[in-house]
């Protein structure tokens, strides 16, 4: 069942309660979820704008934040259209690249 389901961890913490004050946890791990996510986009996006003013010598790596946001921005927008897209795209094409980007390349 849990391949039919687009968020299978939230369903399951849906389901879950423990007895007294903790009936409705999902939205500690919504919480948990969404900190945890912009604290990698913020790192992410730190990496993106040293690395680029380090590869064109600026000096202040601090004047490409707004426009590396706003293409990164724009470009997560315009990447998928529709959510049949990036099941595709997690199935066929983000195993080999998150072997390659997260794991081969920090090694």
């Amino acid at each position: 069942m849990t391949g039919k389901l687009n968020y299978s961890f939230l369903s399951v913490i849906q389901y879950i309660g423990i007895e007294g004050s903790f009936e409705r946890l999902e939205a500690i791990a919504v919480a948990l979820w969404v900190r945890g996510n912009f604290v990698k986009v913020s790192v992410s996006l730190f990496i993106l704008c040293l690395s680029v003013s380090l590869l064109f010598c600026i000096q202040n790596y601090r004047e490409l934040i707004a426009p590396l946001t706003l293409l990164s921005a724009i470009g997560s927008a315009w990447i998928f259209h529709n959510s049949g897209e990036l099941h595709a795209y997690l199935v066929l094409i983000y195993p080999t690249l998150g072997l390659i980007m997260q794991s081969l390349i920090p090694l």
